[in-house]
């Protein structure tokens, strides 16, 4: 439903799916965004090693999406992440929910966000991995 490109000037591409259409907008982050992402994408560490679990608490239900992450270096050496918000470490998701709540100036179009090329490789990259949750509606309620 989202889908945020980075590049290494610190212009940002999103799009997102709201009820009335596709936000899709671009805009040059502010500099102390640009620090602190840099302080996690830096090719020093696999986004891998900001994870502090592998495992869902026993009967915790998670409904929430897991989100893919392709990050490339100044090396061009490429580091491919699927996350899960509980499984990461705090800076990492501070610094990513930023992202998502950052405003969307543009006009509504479309119905559908499409990248096929992206879609193939998370499709490829979740059927390998395997720590990830079953994400699953919660229970219903009974009466």
């Amino acid at each position: 439903s989202d889908y945020i490109e980075i590049n290494e000037n610190g212009k940002l591409h999103f799009k997102t799916i709201y009820y009335n259409g596709i936000a899709d907008t671009t805009y040059q982050l502010a500099d102390s965004i640009i620090i602190k992402l840099n302080n996690i994408f830096n090719g020093k560490r696999k986004l891998t090693s900001y994870m502090v679990t592998d495992k869902v608490p026993a009967d915790n239900h998670y409904a929430i999406p897991l989100s893919f992450i392709s990050y490339t270096d100044s090396h061009n050496i490429i580091d491919n992440f699927i996350y899960f918000d509980p499984f990461m470490d705090r800076t990492f998701n501070n610094i990513l929910n930023y992202l998502a709540i950052l405003p969307a100036k543009a006009a509504y179009k479309g119905t559908a966000i499409s990248y096929p090329l992206t879609q193939s490789q998370i499709i490829k990259y979740h059927n390998a991995c395997k720590y990830l949750p079953k994400i699953e509606h919660p229970p219903t309620i009974m009466n």
